[in-house]
């Protein structure tokens, strides 16, 4: 009558509390996984949208975990159902909705992780990574933070060595700093990835012709206008490097193949004109300086050369006016009051020639040739004293006639 323990079953264990039991903990533990899911999505969203950075380099990541919690939460809460039920089926239902479950929440975990590059130098996508810190190096380099610029291009450079637009735009920023050797390593390495950009020989010329390499300057110019014949910036710069050689009438050529290109470019006649006055072609020059005051009538150095260049023809009257242009826009410059002085010289109008020789020496103190040609002046008015003290002056100047 006594109800003792079974002798079999007193030790045994209940498996169906212990599902249960199982059930109720994996309810419960599945909307906490959720909502970790959705609120990183939300987080992901947010840091993307508002600061256009993505935590995780996969596009979706946020849509994604929102989709993934989602399931989860409803997974939790069918599972804590079917644990009350005591339905067998609904148990293995249960079971299934487990097995699922963490596999849809170890499949987003490990692609975050593998997204991110956690589990190396590369992530599954470490192109992405690459593009946004291309982005973001351009965006600095765009807003002139070179610095900020060469370190995200740096590193879209270390997750992917063959980003060729990657190293054009890090040359571009060492050019900015004026890092020009540099600047050339990355020009290599992206002619090596794409040899048939003209702007990429163009960009490494300017750097070469900033280290004074005129001469491989002109290759990569050269090189640029085989590939692109209608590169007129090409023409142009290999001139100014033609010129800086002493190669004027090569220069010239060019000049004239940029001003075909651009025949409204006050610069490309000054620049032209110039090469001209070296070749002792003054009014080749004068035309040429001339076109340029036409077209910028605020081009102040074309009215100085315009003056030079008609001085060097003895035309006086005129370079005097070029002279009184050139002082309208640019009253403080010492030298052209002394050409200027040299022109009223010549037409023996010494005394003017006095006055602007003496703003001359007023804006620069030192200037020792400004003190002779003076002295000149002075003896050209019979004033001895006065231009044997300016002649001193010169030699303690260090003017040397």
């Amino acid at each position: 009558s006594h109800r003792g323990l079974s002798a079999t079953g007193g030790r045994g264990i209940n498996l169906n509390v212990t599902t249960t039991r199982l059930m109720r903990i994996l309810a419960t533990l599945f909307p906490i996984l959720g909502w970790l899911l959705i609120i990183f999505g939300f987080i992901d969203f947010g840091v993307s949208w508002g600061f256009h950075v993505d935590l995780t380099g996969w596009p979706f990541s946020a849509f994604a975990a929102g989709i993934s919690g989602s399931v989860l939460l409803c997974f939790g809460r069918q599972i804590e159902k079917d644990s009350q039920s005591g339905s067998s089926l609904k148990l293995i239902r249960s079971y299934l909705f487990v097995y699922v479950g963490f596999i849809i929440f170890g499949f987003f975990v490990w692609s975050i992780v593998n997204a991110s590059g956690l589990l190396g130098d590369h992530g599954l996508y470490a192109d992405q990574f690459a593009n946004q810190y291309y982005t973001s190096g351009t965006e600095h380099l765009d807003q002139e933070r070179y610095s900020r610029a060469i370190e995200d291009l740096n590193e879209a450079i270390r997750l992917d060595p063959q980003y060729a637009n990657a190293y054009y735009n890090r040359g571009n920023a060492y050019l900015k700093r004026g890092l020009y050797g540099q600047a050339i390593l990355d020009f290599d390495a992206y002619i090596r990835l794409d040899p048939n950009d003209a702007s990429a020989y163009f960009t490494r010329a300017y750097a070469f012709d900033e280290l004074d390499q005129h001469d491989r300057a002109i290759e990569d110019y050269s090189e640029s206008i085989r590939l692109d014949p209608q590169y007129a910036n090409a023409y142009y710069n290999r001139g100014r490097a033609y010129r800086k050689r002493g190669l004027y009438e090569q220069a010239i050529l060019d000049f004239d193949a940029y001003i075909r290109l651009d025949p409204d470019d006050a610069s490309a006649y000054f620049t032209r004109a110039y090469a001209y006055g070296e070749l002792d072609q003054y009014d080749r020059a004068i035309e040429d300086y001339s076109e340029a005051i036409r077209l910028d009538p605020q081009h102040v150095n074309a009215y100085y050369n315009r003056g030079n260049a008609y001085r060097k023809l003895g035309l006086y009257e005129l370079a005097i006016l070029d002279f009184d242009a050139y002082i309208r826009l640019d009253p403080d410059d010492a030298s052209a009051y002394f050409k200027r002085a040299y022109a009223f010289d010549e037409l023996g109008q010494h005394d003017r020639a006095i006055e602007d020789l003496d703003e001359a020496i007023r804006i620069d103190p030192t200037y020792a040739v400004a003190y002779n040609n003076r002295g000149v002046a002075y003896q050209s008015l019979g004033e001895r004293e006065l231009a044997e003290r300016d002649f001193q002056k010169a030699k303690e100047l260090g003017y040397a006639p």
